[in-house]
């Protein structure tokens, strides 16, 4: 799959994390924060059809779509990661795990994204090595 599509179909797959987050809570306890998973999908979906869309911006959008990718990940695997353990052996001990759940999977996300980020641009690097030179 061209990588403005994957971009594009990941940004989508977050937003509806987001989403799904967000409902998935009790009407008491949803937060914003619930989205932050949308926050970062939006952009990256966006950044995917503008890359799509104008070869021109190409460059510039995969290079946004793997900055927002890290940040994504850092953030959500910091967050989940440390508690992954209790997720997968003993949810109840978790004060929220659906919050949980979701940091792992955003982060599960960013990083498939990042990964296949970084494969392209060394693809393109050893294909035209002069072009980082200018």
């Amino acid at each position: 799959m061209p990588m403005a599509k994957l971009s594009i179909v990941l940004g989508l797959v977050l937003v509806a994390l987001g989403a799904a987050g967000y409902f998935m809570a009790e009407v008491d306890d949803r937060s914003v924060t619930a989205l932050i998973p949308a926050f970062f999908g939006a952009p990256i979906a966006l950044l995917g059809l503008l890359a799509q869309a104008k070869a021109g911006a190409r460059k510039h959008s995969m290079h946004g779509i793997a900055l927002l990718a890290l940040l994504g990940l850092i953030g959500a695997g910091m967050q989940g990661l440390p508690k992954l353990g209790a997720l997968l052996t003993d949810r109840a001990s978790l004060e929220r795990p659906t919050a949980t759940l979701m940091q792992n999977l955003m982060a599960l996300v960013c990083l498939v994204l990042l990964v296949a980020c970084v494969r392209t641009f060394v693809r393109a690097r050893k294909a035209n090595p002069a072009a980082g030179d200018s």
